[in-house]
């Protein structure tokens, strides 16, 4: 497993957090093990001793670094409209079940406790190929329909990464059987071991770090098997869009950024136009797209994954989409690198799995994701009844609407 570093405990860094801590205003959060770390901060699997009903869960502790006070915000706005972290999860999206700070020795932390999730969907249907990636792509929509129509929230940074899969059964299991699924007792270094020799502030920093447990996924099938008699159903599991921090209200002031990578994100936005909704729906498609076929739908030869500007993406689009328009956002980038050949029909009818008439069908909806003017987008909902999503020959059944939230 993996953990966070030493140095990374410091003011206005990480908190420090020890197994078996009691945390929250009612100190009813009780850490049993690490889930993970990155940039923001730590992510711990605790035991909500005043819920019998959802007793395991993940909180979130953010570094004390001065941010945006967006996830905070948009908690207050799904607060008004009733809408708690178990509504949300059945509308596929990740709300806090509760938020709250923490000050200690390192400044003070905005704490959320939130679900305990899968992996990334980028991840998930690469490794798991039992699972259908037509289901998972109406997930997907679903959860934006929500956030647009029901929230009236962009999101901001829409990508197979900031989408988990839910995980069926966690709260079937005791104390001892989530220990078990998550590897057992938590692994540990020291921090003297991890300081490698040099100095470090015992009154900032942990007695240890913990390593990032993993989940065992089959472990966790045949337990509730055993005792439910319940099978847990791989091949269609739902989705949770998380990662809210760049997100927007409709009724915040602008303009608004799209801070999602170069690769994905909207053209008109790249070139200096302000984001919008529509701008979640090229990223709807170009999500979609790589979900279907593992790749890029506008990286030409000879282009990599890392680009330094957005032009050098511009002739792949231009071969798909047609020639940039005529808008004064564009007028810096136009020009020269039309082509005819339509790359992204041509990768869909290669894949293994899909079909020409699907291939057909489905790049038939995308098109309506890509389109250089954000006006020219469909908005959302146009996309929920696309005949892909239902058409018999697929030998999929119908995709029903779990969300009922209005």
């Amino acid at each position: 497993g993996k953990t966070e570093k030493l140095k990374r405990y410091h003011s206005a860094g990480n908190h420090p957090v020890h197994i078996n801590d009691r945390l929250g205003p009612d100190k009813n959060y009780r850490v049993l093990n690490k889930l993970g770390s990155g940039s923001y901060g730590i992510v711990w699997l605790v035991e909500d001793l005043k819920d019998s009903r959802c007793r395991w869960k993940a909180l979130k502790i953010n570094d004390s670094r001065e941010g945006n006070d967006t996830e905070v915000k948009l908690q207050v706005l799904f607060e008004k409209k009733g809408i708690t972290g178990r509504k949300a999860l059945e509308c596929q999206v990740c709300v806090p079940y509760e938020m709250f700070y923490i000050n200690g020795p390192n400044g003070r932390h905005l704490a959320s406790v939130l679900p305990i999730l899968g992996s990334p969907l980028d991840k998930s249907l690469k490794n798991d190929r039992d699972i259908s990636a037509r289901w998972i792509c109406h997930q997907v929509i679903l959860a934006m329909q929500f956030l647009h129509e029901t929230m009236h929230i962009m999101h901001g940074d829409f990508r197979p990464e900031n989408i988990l899969l839910q995980i069926e059964g966690l709260q079937e299991l005791d104390r001892s059987e989530i220990m078990k699924v998550y590897g057992g007792d938590p692994k540990v270094i020291s921090a003297e071991e991890a300081c490698r020799g040099k100095p470090y502030d015992k009154r900032q920093c942990p007695r240890y770090l913990v390593l990032n447990a993993t989940l065992d996924t089959k472990l966790l099938a045949k337990i509730v098997k055993q005792k439910t008699g319940k099978r847990l159903t791989p091949r269609r599991p739902y989705v949770a869009v998380t990662d809210f921090g760049s997100s927007f209200h409709k009724s915040w002031a602008g303009p608004w950024r799209q801070v999602i990578p170069i690769i994905m994100q909207d053209p008109w936005c790249a070139c200096g136009g302000p984001a919008s909704f529509e701008s979640d729906i090229w990223a709807l498609g170009h999500t979609i797209f790589t979900l279907m076929t593992e790749k890029d739908p506008f990286i030409r030869n000879g282009y990599g994954n890392n680009f330094s500007q957005f032009a050098d993406y511009f002739p792949g689009i231009e071969e798909a989409m047609g020639a940039m328009p005529h808008y004064a956002v564009y007028q810096k980038y136009r020009g020269k690198y039309i082509d005819a050949k339509n790359i992204p029909h041509a990768i869909l009818c290669q894949t293994k799995g899909i079909s020409r008439k699907e291939a057909d069908l489905l790049w038939g909806m995308l098109t309506h994701c890509f389109w250089w003017e954000p006006q020219g987008r469909w908005k959302i909902r146009k996309f929920i009844d696309h005949p892909w999503f239902y058409e018999a020959s697929l030998n999929e059944g119908k995709l029903h609407d779990k969300c009922h939230v209005q």
